[in-house]
């Protein structure tokens, strides 16, 4: 019976031993880093004005429609910044026309970067109005050959799309885009070639 209370009192003591260690071993650990300027408790740090990264806030677009029906666009918007990405909201007027057809809008566009440097692949969806006009040629069946008649359609048009682009960084804060979209709108799908500054 006594070897066996020794092993007890001798295994108490090994933990408590070594629970000392312990403590003292952290203990000594940091009071090493406070006198080595590695402060173990986390602070904000003040950067100099020299080291910080200045962004843009706002930006321009200047875009040229391809595909369906050439034109262009022009927009003023904002680029907001998170710690891994970057989106841009921009106010986009935009003009397209191809002989008698024509659509003439306003959108919102909201694009989404997976960086904050705004470069490499993107989504991005349109949220608007479009007005259009085009020349509709009405064919009649009328054996004595007479012209057909034509009449001008108008018609105020949702625009809702949502679209893909790769953006390569040209300038400083300047971007050259290829985007493509499609949705409901006057004009169906377009490709198009973009300055962002």
């Amino acid at each position: 019976m006594g070897d066996c209370q020794y092993n007890i009192i001798v295994c108490v003591l090994k933990r408590k031993i070594m629970r000392k260690i312990l403590l003292t071993t952290l203990l000594i650990f940091n009071v090493i880093r406070v006198f080595a300027g590695e402060n173990p408790v986390p602070q904000s740090v003040e950067m100099p004005d020299s080291t910080t990264i200045k962004r843009p806030k706002n930006c321009f677009l200047l875009s040229f429609d391809t595909i369906v029906l050439p034109g262009i666009n022009l927009g003023y918007g904002w680029i907001i910044y998170d710690s891994t990405y970057a989106s841009e909201e921009i106010v986009t007027v935009h003009y397209n026309t191809i002989g008698d057809a024509t659509a003439l809008g306003i959108y919102l566009q909201k694009t989404k970067f997976r960086n904050v440097d705004r470069t490499g692949w993107f989504c991005f969806w349109k949220l608007g109005l479009d007005y259009s006009r085009i020349h509709v040629f009405y064919i009649a069946a009328d054996p004595g050959g007479a012209s057909s008649p034509s009449k001008n359609r108008q018609t105020i048009f949702p625009l809702i799309s949502a679209g893909l682009g790769y953006s390569w960084k040209i300038g400083k804060n300047s971007f050259f885009r290829i985007t493509g979209d499609i949705g409901v709108k006057a004009v169906l799908a377009s490709l198009s070639f973009s300055v962002v500054f």
